[in-house]
């Protein structure tokens, strides 16, 4: 049968140019190439999308696009053909976030390891749930969604509306203490807010001398003689930006806050109530309390928070605060008006007492109770969003509504958007009533009475399919009736449960849990509120950007108004399906290889993909520790379902050509010969010469079980005369009915319901394989114990001569009770210990794997795809070092024979020359694959804009400040903006001043500039403040700014970091963003790079150098360092040894350490 690709989109830009040459490639013989792709190429959020992120141990809800770009912007990153990467290590704080497990479906904290950012495509999808949550993202975004009680991974365009997205149930806080103060004097006004001098100096100890150097006499004189007050501008001067300690500051009227304010109870209702009733202007505050009982609170508040307030007279219940600095704090905290309205960016800091308190404030304000919900209204969609993240810290889950209706606040009957967050339903409204609450006594009355109605389950349900609650009362063959009395509920109920006319309730589901406590598969569920596709809108992106962040192991972050879980090959499937060619598939981990087998399987629905990963839910290899003298046994579960998807896997190669096979590097483990597997396959169909005993006992020598009454996965039945059997790597059974002597009937069935499958048996029937992968008959036993005695006898012996009585000992009854056991059952644990016996093996022959199957059933027409490379082929190379270590020890010590050493992984030499052809795909090949390929690297590039590069010129750099000066002068005049670099901060700030001088608005912008200050100049460059902007090393990756014309490059042949290859390109890139872009580098000598050029104009062949590889390490001359230097190398050599251990290149890391542990000496 041939691959079939049935897919909504068309190879495009350079797919198809992709696609061609790497088909060429493999049919000319090509034995490795590589498929060089972006990372995070299209699977992102637009700029505005907020994330859940914890930042060392504060946490935060922002924009995606706002955080990403100021850390793009302030650290050091790589560009990889137009998009941005940004590893975590890099940055000095942890980032992690809230994350969907989709194996086991618990909701984890995990750590982000990537934040990416690159060009949005014309069209974005926002999806929007049936609670009003929403999230918008590119079309190959992709989401876990429930389907049918399966968790699957979808697109967009491809979800349904009978689809169900997860919700975490409760985001947990970290925070039991409570969150003490707040330092506000970042968001003060620098210019027009004060302190107090003798305040200040008590703090800075600052000579009278020093203070008139830098405020110069006049200013000086009054402060020190008159108690002037100076401004925060004047105090960071003075403090060189480094003052940390309390003390006050004062708005222009003398009002004054604490720097560090205290975030007590008043202060939280104060701020609860101000988000509900207040706005800020620049000098006052204006919050409206009409209510009484409101009115009496508010005053107690600000009597306690020592805040002076006047009630205006003309409007009573509007109360005035003149206080520009408390203006200034509220309103960028909390917003200044109605729809700029938010939650005070540090409230997930909040302990859930604290977060409470200000909650329960907003809502008396700003919130509505009836006889059956909770509700406040907004115009602000952020402070909608914020709030239903803060239900969640108590697992409520608020749903929001969209309305028109005209402001109560507005002579004009405009009907406008508002936002609508309400919580209903009895469960939810109680843990509100006793975990949040209301001020107001009247609210919270008229809650109470509310509460103790009958339990709303129509917003909380569990779409469990159907089919699986069958099959669950199947297995422990109980009745409707049964199951409905053990949830409390009736048979009815249980009826339409299984027909898919009802859902379980949330409540009924713990008591599904609780009557079924070992059936994992049910906790899939368990920590996530499932909430079902509304509608999914395609529109315009409005986003310049895209941004995404790669999280540890899931994939999948929270984001999004509200809430949403959403998760982070097209090119190979249209290869595979072109060349028709049965393909192995490797990934580096579970989740991304289950993400690829589901990605395969929709462009393949008619075809054989299969999923072959370790079965083990939880593994622990054996082990044995010396120093402890601590025996650790093997522990492992298997999991049935990977099991089945395992034995799919062989069964597919050994009986059908259109294969892909998805795994993990546990692909390169032992399984047992292919050809013994396929000695074992039983053809059944019509006419055949046998009968149910006959057929039984192959059967079991094929390991299934006969049993008559658990019809499970691997087993057979036998029923008068019919046998049924259910094949271990199937979801259909089958029933064969026998005559006289041979086989008179044979159809498939569905093991849970028993109803017929209409699935066509031909004439040739159908093919039965085992159910185990490794199988050991008598036959093989007899032939092997032989060799196992021979071997435990000159083990024994030797052991003794060495004076090991007790591993002697050990190793002697270990064995023969293994023996015995196999002798008896047919199997034992740890059978694989003794694989090299029954393979026929000789030691230190490799055993056999997956890829043997491959190689058994099609020669060398397949091919290997190894995914994300860079990151597998090390996992593959490590894997043989790894278990030798621990097998060494369990023989030396007498827990196994010598044997055992060859039940292992594959060394990677052994892999590679059984693998006929590979393809590597990474958006970051390591040398390793790029050197295999030997020039056959593909690139999968599409630019994102029609812009071409910018126009290089090289000029003399004799005058080059002049020759800078008029080009910058020509841009200014037709309202341009030019970059410059130098080699240093000094000379970027000399010439900035220079600049200047010649009439030239000018600034710079290097590395001593603090984070938030570099972002300002970037603005104000942008909005034609300024004309030239001066940098050293900033001015590169990550600085898109479409006004910029000319990049001037400045002493561009001087050898270095900042005038490397790749520091050029960069540099030169900030033109490339308008159609004028031009780029002048001053120079004056041919520079190495420079060669090169010339080399490729003149056609001339480069000519390596041959000399004997040595390590940069060797050519450090300690001496030479400064003690700057020193404490670089140090930290630079700490990572490196760090990561060639990482990476298992031990010899090279030993080699690091000791040159570090000289450096270190020295040092001291």
């Amino acid at each position: 049968m041939k691959f079939t690709l049935k897919s909504n989109f068309v190879p495009s830009g350079d797919q198809p140019e992709a696609i061609k040459t790497l088909e060429e490639g493999i049919q000319s013989g090509v034995r490795d190439q590589v498929l060089l792709g972006v990372t995070g190429s299209g699977k992102s959020l637009v700029y505005d999308e907020p994330i859940y992120i914890q930042i060392d141990n504060s946490t935060k809800l922002l924009p995606i696009g706002k955080i990403i770009d100021q850390l793009i912007n302030t650290h050091e990153y790589t560009i990889n053909h137009g998009t941005y990467i940004l590893d975590s290590a890099k940055l000095s704080q942890t980032y992690s976030t809230i994350s969907l497990n989709s194996a086991t479906g618990h909701v984890e904290n995990k750590q982000i390891l990537q934040l990416t950012r690159h060009t949005s495509p014309k069209s974005v999808y926002k999806i929007t749930t049936q609670s009003g949550k929403s999230i918008t993202t590119t079309g190959d975004h992709n989401f876990w969604a429930m389907r049918n009680g399966k968790l699957i991974l979808t697109k967009p365009i491809d979800l349904k509306s009978t689809d169900y997205l997860p919700i975490p149930r409760i985001i947990k806080s970290g925070n039991i203490k409570p969150l003490i103060k707040i330092n506000i004097l970042p968001l003060l006004d620098p210019i027009h807010t004060y302190c107090k001098y003798s305040e200040i100096n008590k703090l800075l100890k600052i000579s009278n001398q020093y203070l008139k150097e830098k405020l110069g006499y006049p200013k000086s004189y009054h402060v020190l003689n008159k108690n002037e007050s100076i401004s925060i501008k004047d105090v960071y001067e003075l403090s060189k930006g480094q003052l940390h300690n309390d003390f006050n500051v004062y708005s222009f009227n003398g009002k004054s806050l604490p720097v560090n304010v205290i975030l007590n109870h008043e202060l939280l209702n104060f701020i609860g109530l101000y988000i509900a009733e207040g706005h800020a202007e620049d000098r006052y505050l204006l919050i409206s309390a009409h209510e009484k009982g409101m009115k009496d609170l508010l005053i107690k508040w600000l009597k306690n928070l020592s805040i002076e307030y006047k009630e205006r007279n003309l409007n009573p219940g509007d109360f005035q605060i003149s206080h520009s600095v408390l203006a200034q704090i509220m309103s960028s905290w909390c917003g200044h008006d109605s729809r700029s309205k938010q939650l005070p960016q540090w409230f997930l800091d909040l302990n859930n007492s604290q977060l409470a308190t200000m909650l329960s404030t907003y809502m008396s304000g700003d919130g509505n109770v009836t006889s059956s919900e909770v509700s406040t209204i907004t115009a602000s969609n952020q402070l909608a969003s914020e709030l239903v993240y803060a239900f969640l810290r108590y697992g409520i889950h608020a749903r929001i509504r969209i309305k028109l209706k005209v402001a109560t606040n507005t002579a004009q009957k405009i009907k406008r958007t508002y936002y609508e967050v309400v919580i209903s339903g009895q469960h939810d409204l109680k843990i509100y009533y006793d975990q949040i609450g209301f001020v107001l006594k009247r609210k919270h009355i008229k809650l109470a009475k509310a509460l103790g109605k009958t339990y709303n389950t129509n917003s909380d349900i569990i779409p469990l399919n159907g089919i699986d609650l069958i099959a669950l009362r199947n297995r422990y063959k109980i009745s409707q009736k049964e199951l409905g009395n053990r949830m409390g509920i009736t048979r009815s109920y249980v009826s339409m449960v299984e027909h898919n006319l009802r859902k379980l309730s949330y409540d009924k589901y713990e008591l599904l849990k609780k009557a079924f406590p070992t059936d994992k598969w049910l906790d899939i569920y368990k920590d996530s509120y499932w909430d079902k596709i509304k509608s999914i809108k395609k529109n315009l992106s409005e986003s310049r950007y895209v941004y995404d962040v790669t999280v540890e192991e899931n994939e999948t972050f929270l984001a999004g108004h509200g809430g949403l879980i959403v998760h982070n090959t097209f090119t190979i499937a249209n290869v595979i399906a072109d060349l028709n060619i049965p393909t192995l598939v490797i990934s580096h981990n579970k989740t991304l290889a289950g993400q690829l087998y589901q990605e395969l399987r929709e462009f393949f629905p008619s075809n054989a993909v299969s999923y072959f990963v370790s079965y083990y839910d939880y593994y622990q290899p054996e082990a044995y520790v010396p120093s402890s003298d601590t025996y650790i046994e093997k522990e492992a579960t298997i999991n049935e379902r990977i099991d089945k998807l395992r034995l799919q896997s062989t069964t597919n190669i050994m009986t059908r050509n259109d294969v892909i096979v998805v795994a993990s590097v546990s692909c390169i483990y032992n399984i047992g010969d292919p050809r013994e597997y396929g000695k074992y396959e039983l053809p059944i169909y019509l006419d055949l010469k046998t009968n149910w005993k006959t057929l039984g006992e192959k059967l079991v020598a094929m390991q299934y079980d006969r049993s008559d009454y658990e019809f499970s996965r691997g087993s057979f039945r036998v029923r008068g005369q019919s046998l049924d059997i259910y094949p271990a790597y199937q979801d259909v059974a089958y029933r064969i009915e026998f005559g006289l002597d041979s086989i008179t009937s044979l159809t498939a069935f569905d093991p849970v319901s028993g109803k017929p499958v209409p699935e066509k048996i031909g004439q040739e029937g159908i093919v039965i394989f085992p159910a185990k992968l490794y199988l050991v008959n008598q036959e093989r036993f007899q032939k092997a114990e032989k060799t196992i005695r021979q071997d435990l006898e000159k083990e024994y012996l030797a052991l003794r001569t060495k004076g090991k009585l007790i591993e002697a000992q050990r190793l002697l009854q270990r064995t023969n009770y293994d023996l015995e056991t196999l002798k008896e059952l047919g199997s034992v644990s740890g059978i694989e210990n003794y694989s090299r016996y029954f393979d026929g093996r000789s030691p230190g022959e490799r055993p056999f794997c997956l890829p043997d199957f491959f190689t058994h059933a099609y020669g060398d027409n397949w091919l290997c795809v190894i995914d994300e490379s860079h990151m597998t082929v090390p996992q593959i190379r490590g894997m043989f070092n790894g278990d030798q270590a621990r097998k060494r020890t369990l023989i030396d010590y007498g827990f196994r024979l010598e044997a055992a050493i060859d039940n292992r992984p594959l060394k990677f030499d052994e892999f590679y020359n059984l693998v006929p052809r590979t393809i590597y795909v990474s958006a970051t090949p390591d040398t390793w694959e790029i050197d295999q390929a030997q020039g056959h690297i593909v690139e999968q590039l599409v630019r994102p804009t029609g812009i071409l590069d910018p126009q290089i010129e090289i000029r003399p750099a004799k005058d080059e400040i002049d020759d800078v000066i008029a080009e910058i002068k020509k841009r200014a005049a037709l309202n341009e903006r030019v970059l410059v670099t130098t080699l240093t901060k000094k000379t970027a700030e000399d010439l900035s001043g220079y600049l200047t001088q010649q009439g030239l608005r000018s600034q710079y912008l290097h590395s001593d500039i603090k984070t938030l200050e570099r972002t300002d100049i970037l603005d104000s460059l942008r909005k034609n403040e300024f004309d030239v902007l001066i940098g050293v090393n900033l001015l590169r990756e990550g600085l898109d700014l479409p006004e910029v014309t000319l990049v001037a490059i400045l002493d561009a042949d001087r050898e270095g970091f900042l005038r490397s290859r790749v520091s050029l390109i960069q540099t030169m890139g900030r033109a490339a963003r308008n159609i004028r872009g031009e780029v002048i580098l001053y120079a004056d000598q041919i520079t190495h790079r420079d060669k090169i050029i010339e080399n490729d104009q003149e056609d001339l062949a480069w000519q390596g150098i041959e000399d004997k590889a040595t390590s940069t390490l060797m050519n450090l001359d300690n001496n030479a360092l400064t003690p700057a230097d020193r404490v670089k190398w140090i930290k630079k050599l700490e990572r490196d040894m760090q990561k060639l251990a990482a990476d298992m290149q031990f010899e090279l890391a030993i080699e690091v350490r000791d040159k570090l542990r000289e450096l270190k000496q020295e040092k001291v």
